[in-house]
């Protein structure tokens, strides 16, 4: 599983002004990504801007894939605008101006993204209320006719369309959002019955909808073909980095993922936490989500070990915790690292430049021992 982000990682700047597509990448690559998410949200409204308004973005298409490809970069996800007002009428209407434009940059997006190797192209599902409000009949007839001709278009050009699920945001706003919960979702995916059609799980809405996010998960399973990662308090759709301002349990999330199957990427969506940040500490600040994302990663492998230590069988458990009680009353932490280095491994840790604080260590864990040893003393037996 390759960790990726979205260009929004690095959004608008703190002083206003967008930053470009491919200062973005560029500004993505220097913090480590290779793999990333191409964010073409902004190219929903006409006037603002985004490189896919322009009348050769076919041409500028073509500059990100060379620019990509001279930098070594991948990308593999993407995500359309988004406007999940397009079926109801209890809001202002919409200009058949703007219906036409959003129809538009969508269609630009896929065909971009086609272009671009990306695998799967998020959007956002439609909350309906043209003919009934809060009605799961209507809400499903809306989206797949929403979806209907994106992936038709998206499987016309190499690519598929991965439906997002929604949460709760604003009461005012919308009372309750289609989508929300898994099951929706897959209303949808099973409706439209086409291998160009999956789900994209966004972590942080799904915090904000469920105590416990790995049960729907569970329930999407093979379905999942797309990650939005992002971290909130439970109140909010912050779009922070992991471990910061929430409670995701990111380490049964990382195992869940591989038991169901999941073959993407666990990509980034974390422009809240780059937001507030001047642009001279942003490059520090997006290597720091980089280790992070990393260390992320690394929970899958510590699974995958202690799992295999659990099967280890008497004999070796009891000649290595008599080898730990020996080694911790005569010479501390080397023996059993350099006896037996099956036993050991180094989870990637959030690195000593991004976080000092922290400082680095590994641990050194056996079945039901957890010996917490300075990186130093391990470099030093290698």
């Amino acid at each position: 599983m390759n960790l990726s982000t979205s260009t929004c990682l690095f959004p608008s700047h703190r002083q206003g002004g967008r930053t470009p597509m491919l200062e973005s990448i560029d500004l993505c690559y220097a913090a480590g990504f290779r793999v990333i998410d191409l964010n073409f949200c902004g190219a929903g409204l006409r006037q603002s801007g985004h490189e896919l308004c322009r009348d050769d973005w076919e041409a500028w298409v073509d500059e990100v894939g060379n620019h990509a490809a001279k930098l070594g970069v991948t990308f593999t996800q993407s995500h359309t605008p988004f406007d999940s007002n397009l079926y109801r009428t209890d809001i202002s209407p919409l200009t058949d101006e703007y219906r036409e434009w959003y129809r538009e940059s969508v269609r630009r997006t896929i065909i971009a993204s086609a272009r671009l190797g990306v695998k799967w192209v998020t959007n956002h599902a439609q909350t309906a209320t043209e003919r009934a409000e809060l009605n799961f009949e209507e809400n499903l007839r809306a989206n797949l006719d929403f979806f209907g001709w994106q992936v038709e278009l998206a499987a016309k050009y190499g690519t598929g369309i991965a439906v997002e699920n929604m949460a709760e945001f604003n009461p005012v706003k919308t009372k309750r959002r289609f989508t929300a919960v898994v099951e929706e979702q897959i209303a949808i995916i099973d409706g439209i019955n086409d291998p160009a059609c999956g789900g994209c799980w966004d972590f942080g809405h799904a915090e904000l909808v469920y105590r416990d996010q790995t049960v729907p998960l569970r329930k999407l399973g093979h379905r999942l073909k797309a990650t939005h990662v992002q971290e909130n308090d439970k109140l909010h759709d912050d779009h922070y980095i992991p471990f910061v301002r929430g409670t995701t349990p990111w380490e049964k999330i990382m195992p869940l993922l591989k038991e169901i199957g999941y073959t993407g990427d666990f990509t980034y969506e974390c422009h809240g936490f780059m937001n507030g940040v001047p642009d001279a500490m942003r490059p520090t600040a997006a290597k720091f989500a980089y280790e992070v994302g990393m260390y992320c990663s690394s929970c899958l492998r510590m699974h995958n070990a202690k799992s295999k230590k659990r099967r280890a069988n008497g004999a070796s458990l009891l000649l290595l915790h008599y080898h730990l009680l020996y080694s911790l009353s005569t010479q501390p932490y080397s023996p059993l690292v350099t006896t037996f280095p099956q036993y050991s491994h180094t989870p990637l840790a959030l690195s000593s430049s991004a976080a000092p604080q922290l400082g680095q260590a590994c641990a050194v864990s056996l079945p039901d021992v957890e010996v917490f040893v300075p990186l130093e003393r391990i470099n030093a037996n290698r």
